[in-house]
């Protein structure tokens, strides 16, 4: 428990690591269940342990790609700094993340350049696993329709950017709603 905070047993603070570390004694050792970078993130893991019979939390998943990782369902493009990891993206798909790698290496490592999302406006609902496109316009989220494939979505969208999101156009051009 983290000295005079409630509700933090099995939870401690590194500062030479700035990290929190969700641990527990087991056989009269203590043993490390996973670290959080706020304590918010602690006390989800440190749940996640108690739901799951004290298993360790599962750590991130290393791709063979350089400076990518899959953490829960989305690849990041990460790069350590000073000792700390800092994101510079979170993509879908490997793939995605390779281009976007790729290119901020380029740049070295710079986020002063425009990189075209390949998934800008494109949104997954994970209940009905359906694509969607949708955009903020005048202040309003408008919604572009709905696909089962990726690649027809990304089609649309992209014939959506070429007629400037102009949903008349769209319907004269024969794109679907």
């Amino acid at each position: 428990m983290m000295k005079g905070i409630p509700g933090t047993e099995h939870i401690s603070y590194h500062k030479k690591i700035s990290l929190y570390q969700v641990r527990k004694k087991i056989n009269g050792n203590f043993v490390s269940m996973g670290y959080g970078r706020t304590l918010i993130e602690a006390l989800v893991k440190r749940d996640w342990c108690v739901a799951n019979n004290w298993q360790p939390y599962p750590r991130t998943t290393k791709t063979n790609e350089k400076h990518i990782q899959l953490i829960g369902n989305h690849y990041k493009v990460m790069k350590r700094i000073k000792g700390k990891y800092k994101t510079y993206g979170s993509f879908d798909t490997l793939g995605e993340a390779v281009k976007y790698r790729d290119f901020i290496v380029k740049k070295g490592w710079s986020t002063n350049y425009k990189y075209k999302n390949p998934m800008r406006n494109i949104y997954r609902n994970m209940r009905n696993s359906r694509w969607y496109i949708s955009k903020q316009i005048n202040g309003e989220l408008m919604s572009f329709g709905s696909f089962i494939d990726l690649g027809e979505c990304k089609k649309e969208r992209d014939l959506l950017e070429k007629l400037n999101w102009d949903l008349e156009l769209l319907c004269e051009y024969g794109g679907v709603l």
